[in-house]
C-alpha cells in the first residue's frame, strides 16, 4: 500500500521563508539496502554544520521532519539562508531554507 518514490530526494520545505519552524518533506526510494540509512543536516551559508536533524534508518516512502530554527545546542539561529542536506550512503542533495527572525 506504500507508493514507491522514483527518486530519493528532498522535495520541499514549508513554509519557506519561515520564522519559528519549517517542515521538510523528503522521499526515500529503493536505493539499496532498505531500510536506508538517511541523514538530514542543516548548514549555514559558510558551509558549517549547525544541526543534525536526522540520522537513522527509514523505509521507502515520503517522510516529514520539522526544523525549529535551532542548532545542535538548542540555540536559536540568526536570520539567514541555510542549506538542508539529505544523504543516503554516497548520495547527497541540498535544498535552501530561508530563516527569518
Amino acid at each position: 500500500g506504500v507508493e514507491v518514490p522514483e527518486l530519493t530526494a528532498i522535495t520541499n520545505n514549508y513554509p519557506n521563508p519561515f520564522n519559528s519552524s519549517t517542515t521538510i518533506v523528503y522521499r526515500v526510494a529503493d536505493i539499496g539496502p532498505i531500510p536506508a540509512e538517511i541523514k538530514i543536516e542543516i548548514y549555514d551559508i559558510l558551509g558549517r554544520l549547525v544541526r543534525t536533524l536526522l540520522h537513522e534508518k527509514k523505509d521507502i516512502g515520503e517522510h516529514l521532519i520539522t526544523w525549529d530554527g535551532k542548532d545542535d545546542n538548542g540555540m536559536l539561529l540568526p536570520s539567514g539562508i541555510y542549506l538542508i542536506e539529505m544523504s543516503a550512503g554516497n548520495w547527497a542533495r541540498r535544498a535552501k531554507a530561508l530563516l527569518t527572525r
